[in-house]
């Protein structure tokens, strides 16, 4: 299995954006966002401080995440998690869930580092494909049939979609999750 990892496309996408920048060129990117800080997050830096923490996270800025931004799910203290980042977050739990060798089944188009992270895992992509003329819709049956036919033992799925930008509600991701 080849575990050398590819440069990230969107990384390098970023870094030819800058590029560009630097040489007086007007660019618009709908991929990195550039807009100021209006979340507290600076002041947040000087709340908690910029030392090592647990690998779940502070207890107070989790008990935060837990109580305020996410209260209507009402979670116990367990089940929610302070992540330094997508790539490691996955990389972590597919890694953790599957075996060596095991198949990850990848609703696409897809985010370009899943391939990577599921490489890096000693597992094997496998691509359910969607389609731009249905809206990209996840039909529940079709992923069943994918998921059988693969042997995936996991399915990564973004909502919203990257690239496409399709939303999922709350009706479909309960009927695939039933349904598949």
């Amino acid at each position: 299995m080849n575990l050398r990892l590819r440069r990230s496309p969107t990384l390098a996408l970023a870094g030819e954006i800058a590029s560009a920048r630097i040489t007086g060129e007007t660019v618009y990117s709908l991929s990195t966002p550039t807009f100021p800080d209006r979340t507290g997050t600076i002041a947040a830096d000087i709340r908690f401080g910029t030392t090592l923490t647990p690998g779940n996270g502070l207890a107070e800025l989790r008990d935060l995440a837990r109580t305020g931004l996410f209260k209507k799910w009402n979670l116990p203290e367990h089940e929610c998690l302070i992540v330094g980042g997508a790539k490691s977050s996955i990389f972590c739990i597919i890694r953790t869930m599957l075996p060596a060798g095991g198949k990850v089944l990848v609703v696409s188009p897809h985010w370009p580092s899943y391939e990577d992270l599921i490489g890096l895992a000693h597992l094997q992509p496998v691509f359910h494909e969607t389609r731009a003329d249905d809206g990209f819709e996840i039909d529940a049956s079709r992923l069943r049939e994918s998921l059988r036919k693969s042997g995936a033992g996991a399915v990564i799925c973004s909502n919203p979609g990257n690239p496409t930008g399709r939303v999922l509600g709350q009706r479909e991701i309960d009927t695939l999750c039933r349904e598949t």
